[in-house]
């Protein structure tokens, strides 16, 4: 994926049954997204 404003991840978690699954978590409370 992009990011077009660079956010920070602070998390990032694998699917080990589906290996090309990944979700990755902003560290910025004021804009919190998972992707």
């Amino acid at each position: 994926f992009s990011d077009s404003i660079r956010r920070r991840c602070s998390v990032l978690q694998w699917n080990p049954d589906v290996a090309t699954q990944l979700i990755v978590a902003s560290d910025d409370d004021r804009f919190p997204s998972l992707r």
